[in-house]
């Protein structure tokens, strides 16, 4: 018996050390199997990163040869299309380019605070009667002067004059309709109160905040008109804004001339290359410092230069000088009115364009623009009644 039990231990013992060593055994099969697909894994981040590595060489050398090429066009004075060239460039590469370009808008940047950007509208803001319809003047300088009765709501021109504060809706004015004319200025106080400016509680008194513009991207609440300290920091206060505000007299193919305000965005001297820059001092008779104070006669230059040089490139013109104002026959039953926007050799003296501001020595009367036709040197901002006409220039904030 002892014999028997001392086999069956020594045979116990035995399996168990079998049983380990299968178990030792597929341990390390598990280890190597471990270490292998870890060597893989290791194997495949390394090619995955080597080739993010070479994508990302390809992307930067791709990116550098459309900079190189960019920068030796913007060098080329005779290609000035700059953002068609580019926007054709990055194309081809396969690229995308996200544009914030917006239908209505002129393609310049411009400052109006330490904070606050915005672009333009390609023209002056137009309305028909007959349809209630808004548009933006095809071109800059665009100005209505054709005679029409002012107040006719079934006229089917495109009016271009309007009394300050009537984009249609209802602010508690007793006025507030774009065909109200032959009003008071009390008729005007938006909230039945003269400290009122087109901004906060009576946004939508701006013709651009409450209506939709059907070539500014169709929609209500995505332009405005500055206010009166926007203005001057665009003209005074911006980076460099005494070398991007001028006055010219613009000469337009077709012989006729148009007085006003040339805006450059911010970016001019980054876009503009030294060859351009030179041209442009040359077509406006100096630099904007060195010209502000000469007489409207000495600045002018001619339309080709103003598409070549400025306009493919953000600037922006508004014809402060040459703006319509409503003269109005003595029996004023009759309704009937007309621009004096011909397009003459001096600036119509009482042409402007409206602000969003209230006035700040006197709250009866609202911010404007005209050009200063007592000295002829350029443009001015002034206080006037709301129940006088004036144009309408719009912007839109911009949003990074």
């Amino acid at each position: 018996y002892a014999f028997y039990a001392e086999n069956a231990a020594k045979a116990a013992i035995a399996d168990k050390a079998t049983t380990a060593d299968k178990a030792t055994t597929a341990d390390k099969a598990t280890t190597a199997d471990k270490a292998t697909t870890a060597d893989k894994a290791t194997t495949a981040d390394k090619a995955t990163t080597a080739d993010k590595a070479t994508t990302a060489d390809k992307a930067t050398e791709a990116n550098h040869a459309l900079k190189a090429d960019v920068a030796t066009k913007l060098e080329d004075d005779s290609k000035f299309a700059m953002k068609d060239y580019v926007d054709k460039k990055v194309a081809e590469m396969g690229q995308q380019m996200e544009l914030s370009m917006m239908e209505g808008e002129i393609d310049g940047i411009f400052s109006v605070s330490e904070t606050k950007k915005v672009v333009f509208s390609k023209g002056n803001l137009q309305y028909q009667p007959s349809t209630k319809s808004w548009r933006f003047a095809e071109k800059q300088w665009t100005i209505s002067s054709w005679q029409y009765y002012l107040g006719d709501t079934n006229n089917s021109q495109w009016e271009d004059l309007f009394t300050w504060g009537t984009s249609g809706w209802n602010s508690g004015a007793k006025k507030y309709q774009p065909t109200d004319f032959f009003n008071e200025t009390s008729d005007h106080y938006l909230g039945g109160s003269a400290s009122n400016s087109m901004t906060g509680n009576y946004a939508n008194a701006d013709w651009g905040v409450y209506n939709a513009i059907s070539n500014g991207d169709n929609k209500a609440g995505l332009w405005r008109c500055l206010t009166i300290d926007e203005w001057l920091y665009l003209t005074q206060k911006r980076p460099r804004a005494n070398e991007l505000y001028a006055f010219i007299r613009l000469k337009l193919i077709d012989g006729k001339e148009i007085w006003g305000a040339l805006l450059l965005p911010d970016n001019w001297f980054d876009i503009a290359s030294t060859t351009v820059q030179t041209r442009a001092k040359a077509s406006m008779g100096g630099s904007p410092a060195s010209i502000l104070g000469k007489e409207w006669s000495d600045v002018g230059m001619d339309e080709n230069t103003w598409n070549i040089i400025f306009a493919n490139r953000g600037a922006v013109f508004i014809p402060v000088g040459c703006a319509g104002y409503a003269i109005f026959k003595e029996d004023k039953s009759d309704k009937r009115g007309y621009s004096v926007s011909e397009y003459g050799t001096s600036p119509a003296g009482y042409g402007r364009f409206w602000l969003a501001s209230v006035g700040q020595k006197n709250q009866n009367y609202v911010y404007s623009l005209s050009c200063n036709y007592t000295k002829q040197t350029g443009i001015i901002h002034t206080e006037v009644g709301r129940a006088n006409t004036g144009h309408v220039r719009l912007v839109r904030d911009l949003h990074f």
